[in-house]
C-alpha cells in the first residue's frame, strides 16, 4: 500500500498532542487565543494517542473562530461530518454506534433531526 503524504507544514500550536490536552484549561485557552487571533484555520499533525492506527491519516484542520465555524456548519457539502468528528479514525461501520446523530451529514442527518424534534418538542 502507498500512502501520499502532503507536504503542508504542522501548524506550531500542537494540538495533537497528549501533552497540550493534559495541560490546564487556561494553558489551552491561550493556544485557542492565538490561533483565533493569527491562525484560525491550522493544520496539524495526527492526534497522539489514538485507539486506531491509521497510516493514511495525515492530520486535521483546526477551525477556532466562531464565524469560520458558523460558515462551516452551513456547508455541508465540503464540510462533512459523517466520515467521523473525533481524532482517531474509526470504520465506516461503527460511525453510526460510535458518534450518533451530531455526526451526520445531510439528508440522514436531516431525517433523525425530525424525528428527535418532534419527540421532544412539547404538545
Amino acid at each position: 500500500m502507498t500512502v501520499t503524504r502532503h507536504t503542508r507544514p504542522y501548524d506550531v500550536a500542537d494540538l495533537s498532542s497528549l501533552e497540550f490536552w493534559a495541560g490546564t484549561a487556561s494553558e489551552r485557552e491561550k493556544t485557542f487565543a492565538d490561533l483565533r487571533a493569527n491562525r484560525p484555520i491550522s493544520w496539524h499533525r495526527p492526534a497522539e494517542g489514538r485507539l486506531i492506527e491509521d497510516p493514511n491519516d495525515q492530520g486535521f484542520w483546526a477551525v477556532v473562530r466562531h464565524a469560520d465555524l458558523v460558515e462551516v456548519t452551513r456547508r455541508h457539502d465540503d464540510f462533512i461530518s459523517g466520515e467521523g468528528i473525533v481524532f482517531d479514525s474509526i470504520p465506516a461501520e461503527l460511525l453510526d454506534a460510535a458518534q450518533g446523530f451530531i455526526a451526520m451529514d445531510p439528508p440522514r442527518h436531516t431525517q433523525v433531526r425530525r424525528l428527535l424534534v418532534s419527540a421532544f418538542t412539547p404538545k
